[in-house]
């Protein structure tokens, strides 16, 4: 049977657990760093795969400030009840079989509730973040195979698009007066939901200049709930002309402040480069709006081979945003602006 994977053999492949402004993750080598047969109601094309969440910025990174790890013997459930998402959400089975990829990171659909591996050593040999990755006690080894059932979040729009009080918020009552957005005659809003540790997930270093928050500010004038704020930044930064994707500046030699790389057009790479300086910026603008924000360290969805698996390639990493919408949980945005529409939106049914 052929599966599109070449006999070639790629040296092994890596990620530092940290997405910055500064230029590092990407690569875009054609390596295959992990195949998967999946199964489920999950559209396939749209799972995104993660390695863990990011939720500590330094000013320059994004980083996981020495998570305690859970292990698998101690777990009730493999992500913290208080981050767990509340809304809609879609039962996925993956088999994983790793290629390329050595880390001591285990990628899954978001979110992991069951793992396991024909190989003990493997079976046992994991531990969970809060957030529900999977850290390998060791690192992954091209042919380890291991089987993880994912209840992925389908985040409700009927209940994004609406206030507290239910009532549309701004952005979908425009779209609903134009015709452009249905809305259901009566939508029962679930009362909000406190997140575990929300401080964590709204600290900022000082010294980020006051043109950031102006920024994230002027964008989302008028807009009322944490979704359509979200909204805005993201289509900020993906509208046509306003920034640009760009895999060709070398590392470390494009701008080394955020401030900078948005605000000033004299600053070397100012609004050009690839997914980390897109989902920096945007998680950093969302916490000064007052919404907390995590960075994902992961891939895009992959493609389909003959045989019906997915496979995951080198240039498939990628980092992109969660928001924390107190009805719903942590909704995904994707704010980095490529043409090739390898990163999807991750809410169905947007009517812009």
């Amino acid at each position: 049977v052929r599966t599109g994977l070449t006999g070639e053999y790629y040296g092994g492949v890596a990620y530092n657990p940290f997405v910055g402004i500064q230029q590092g993750l990407v690569s875009q080598t054609n390596a295959p760093v992990f195949v998967a047969a999946l199964g489920g109601d999950a559209p396939t094309h749209r799972v995104y795969w993660r390695l863990l969440t990011l939720e500590s910025f330094n000013g320059v990174q994004w980083f996981t400030d020495q998570p305690e790890l859970a292990e698998p013997d101690d777990l009730d459930a493999f992500e913290d009840p208080g981050q767990a998402f509340r809304g809609p959400i879609r039962e996925i089975d993956q088999e994983i079989t790793i290629l390329a990829l050595e880390m001591g990171w285990l990628p899954a659909a978001y979110s992991p509730v069951t793992m396991t591996a024909d190989n003990r050593t493997v079976e046992r040999g994991f531990r969970t973040k809060d957030d529900g990755s999977l850290r390998f006690d060791a690192i992954t080894y091209r042919g380890m195979t291991y089987r993880v059932t994912s209840l992925v979040p389908d985040p409700d729009l009927d209940v994004l698009s609406r206030g507290d009080d239910g009532a549309l918020s701004p952005v979908f009552r425009s779209a609903a007066d134009d015709g452009v957005f249905e809305q259901e005659a009566a939508v029962t809003v679930p009362a909000p939901v406190d997140l575990l540790n929300p401080d964590v997930y709204l600290d900022l270093p000082p010294g980020i200049a006051s043109g950031v928050r102006n920024l994230a500010r002027e964008q989302t004038e008028g807009l009322v709930t944490p979704f359509e704020q979200g909204l805005a930044l993201e289509a900020f930064f993906r509208e046509p002309g306003r920034f640009s994707y760009s895999t060709t500046i070398d590392p470390g030699h494009g701008a080394d402040d955020l401030s900078d790389w948005l605000l000033d057009p004299d600053t070397a790479s100012y609004r050009s480069g690839y997914c980390e300086q897109f989902a920096t910026a945007m998680a950093v603008m969302a916490r000064q709006l007052g919404i907390p924000s995590r960075v994902v360290l992961g891939f895009t969805p992959g493609s389909r081979l003959e045989d019906g698996r997915v496979v995951v390639r080198d240039r498939n990493a990628h980092a992109w945003v969660e928001l924390w919408m107190p009805t719903q949980g942590w909704v995904s945005f994707d704010p980095t602006p490529r043409r090739d529409g390898v990163n999807p939106a991750t809410v169905d049914g947007l009517p812009f």
